[in-house]
């Protein structure tokens, strides 16, 4: 069983405001007496960004598995190996959200032939499946475990400019909806998506060299298979703007974002294929 717990907000207020700020003649930020970029609000432009979290929203993923194996002693020359794997996977998240409900069977194969009969020279030969882990993050994408829902707002309030500019920082101020997304209902994980499926076959000449020692050259070839199919609704947006966090009374800037003038946001539903 393997358990993921999250859904939490992108700041400790639930709310991250997203604002150009203001600069000089040559395009270099202008800072305040702390030091820091100062905030230009104007309406149209700037955003507040609202993460309502589901905190200790939780994704469960279950793996059953059942194996049997069986060696097999056809005759002094020849020994079989016999096997096969079993695995049910099963997911389960906040809101009964089920991302991952599949199963899949590995076979594993083996063969020994000792050419004279007396165990100092020997062919193996091997072929397998072995089927990889569904991991939280892609398994996720689709609850509040991976990330929480999102409502932006456009501002609407007076222009102004400061991280005092109380106006700014008021989200009733904060009225017109410009964007949302919710896991739960914009993100589809396909139907019958299984993890990657190596399948591997092995060869392998031994010999004895004497009573303790057995020299083995062994030969293998893997070829990984991964076919993830994941339909989501995204947005386009550039980053050249400033966003501003507000954690109770403190400020911060990241240098990563979206633009609030050019990020008009088109939602399209986009397919992603990969095979490897």
């Amino acid at each position: 069983m393997s358990t993921g717990i999250g859904g939490n907000s992108q700041s400790s207020t639930g709310y991250t405001f997203v604002t150009d700020y203001a600069t000089n003649a040559a395009g270099k930020p202008l800072l305040d007496a702390n030091g820091s970029p100062i905030p230009v609000f104007t309406p149209g432009l700037s955003e507040v960004w609202n993460f309502p979290a589901v905190r200790g929203a939780q994704i469960d993923i279950k793996t059953t598995s059942l194996y049997a194996q069986d060696r097999w002693s056809v005759n002094r020359h020849l020994t079989l190996d016999l096997g096969t794997r079993f695995e049910a996977v099963r997911s389960k998240a906040t809101g009964d959200i089920t991302a991952v409900n599949t199963s899949t069977i590995v076979p594993r194969l083996a063969a020994i032939y000792d050419i004279k009969g007396n165990g100092k020279t020997t062919v193996q030969a091997s072929y397998a499946h072995y089927a990889g882990k569904y991991g939280q993050v892609q398994f996720s994408s689709n609850t509040n475990v991976g990330r929480p829902n999102e409502v932006d707002y456009e501002y609407t309030g007076p222009a102004g400019q400061g991280a005092s500019f109380a106006p700014g920082l008021d989200p009733a101020n904060y009225t017109n909806v410009v964007f949302a997304n919710f896991p739960t209902a914009n993100v589809k994980v396909a139907p019958g998506l299984q993890s990657p499926l190596t399948k591997e076959f092995t060869l392998a000449l031994g010999r004895e060299l004497g009573s303790r020692v057995t020299r083995r050259r062994p030969t293998s070839f893997a070829t990984p298979r991964t076919l993830s199919r994941t339909s989501r609704v995204s947005r386009t947006a550039s980053s050249t703007c400033r966003t501003w966090e507000r954690s109770r009374t403190s400020y911060s800037t990241t240098r990563t974002c979206r633009s609030a003038r050019t990020k008009r946001r088109s939602s399209r539903a986009t397919t992603a294929w990969a095979t490897a």
